[in-house]
């Protein structure tokens, strides 16, 4: 198998560059929901599953443990196992291309592979459109994490537009998230809470200091009671930040691994049950069920209801742009472009 200029490789890198440049939504959100940019990175990186992403985010930003972050991610990773029993059928990789393969099983290449009829086909547009994907994302996600408030609301650009155009699971996190931020968890080498980490003090406060370095009230007095309650507050609160943030890596690094699993699980049933041809219409059929409702949802999903926005239009204009037999990157192209337009002019 060669990766020649055919119609599967330009449509898997039309699909990488489309879905690689949301990944900016998504760093930008990650930072947004109170994740530090590491902690975005890895999450791309290591769960590399977008609607799973989206959806880890969705709820820290409102405030959720990291334990129902976890639960939320995982129930939606759980498509993957499908698309790993269509792939396995289709590819038959075996060693470490079969690990490999599971890390990249995600609605784009899979639905690239499956939209081939050629098997050389299949595998072309499977590895183009999954690595291809796997580098982009997580490149981009890293420059809206760095960049963060600078971009403001991302549906501003039309982002989310494109995620129609491109069948991409997105769990919507508010577009005006907590914007808090962790003390350390965006500076590199960690920066642990220390003296230099702590808010200069006024020229008063600083005198009283003085002061109580001059002049030691007897135990329990008043002088320096209300400092001491102020100080343990500060302290405590560092803690409590510090260990949240410990805890997050724990609960992200988990959900990570239960996504691969998800995946790989797909790849260890063995491809002669689908040589059936009931079940190889069953696996099929239930593809193109799931890739299909994930457009939907990400038209009309805004968290847990139900709108009419920009995206509608966007989902409008790219199906007149595939119909019309446009690059499957300029559809993704005219989706964006309608919603930034749509939304520019008041609309959705």
């Amino acid at each position: 198998m060669s990766f020649s200029p055919s119609p599967a490789v330009r449509i898997g890198l039309s699909i990488a560059v489309a879905t690689g440049l949301y990944g900016v939504s998504f760093g930008a959100l990650g930072v947004a929901s109170g994740l530090g940019v590491w902690q975005t990175v890895a999450l791309s990186a290591l769960m590399f599953t977008g609607g799973s992403q989206f959806a880890f985010i969705g709820v820290v930003a409102g405030g959720g443990a990291g334990s129902a972050a976890f639960g939320a991610a995982t129930l939606l990773g759980v498509r993957n196992a499908v698309y790993g029993m269509q792939m396995n059928r289709m590819l038959r990789p075996h060693g470490w291309r079969r690990l490999l393969a599971a890390q990249v099983t995600i609605d784009e290449s899979a639905a690239t592979a499956a939209g081939q009829l050629d098997p050389d086909e299949q595998r072309r547009g499977f590895w183009t459109a999954g690595l291809g994907v796997f580098a982009l994302w997580n490149l981009f996600t890293l420059a809206g994490a760095l960049l963060g408030d600078a971009l403001g609301d991302p549906r501003r650009w039309g982002l989310d537009g494109a995620a129609v155009a491109v069948p991409r699971p997105a769990v919507a996190a508010p577009a005006h998230a907590n914007r808090w931020r962790w003390p350390w968890s965006a500076r590199w080498p960690p920066c642990w809470p220390c003296r230099g980490c702590r808010p200069a003090a006024d020229p008063a406060r600083r005198a009283g200091r003085g002061a109580v370095g001059l002049v030691q009230p007897r135990a329990g007095g008043r002088g320096t009671g209300a400092g001491r309650r102020s100080g343990r507050l500060r302290r405590r609160r560092r803690a409590a930040a510090g260990a949240r943030l410990m805890a997050l890596w724990g609960w992200l690094l988990l959900a990570s691994a239960a996504a691969y699993a998800i995946k790989l699980a797909g790849y260890l049933v063995p491809a002669r049950w689908l040589e059936n041809e009931h079940m190889s219409r069953v696996a099929g059929t239930l593809t193109i069920g799931l890739l299909a409702s994930l457009t939907a949802m990400n038209t009309f999903s805004a968290g847990a209801a139900l709108a009419l926005d920009a995206r509608l239009g966007a989902l409008l204009a790219a199906g007149v742009a595939l119909w019309l037999r446009a690059p499957f990157l300029l559809v993704v192209v005219v989706g964006a472009l309608a919603a930034a337009l749509l939304r520019l002019a008041g609309i959705g």
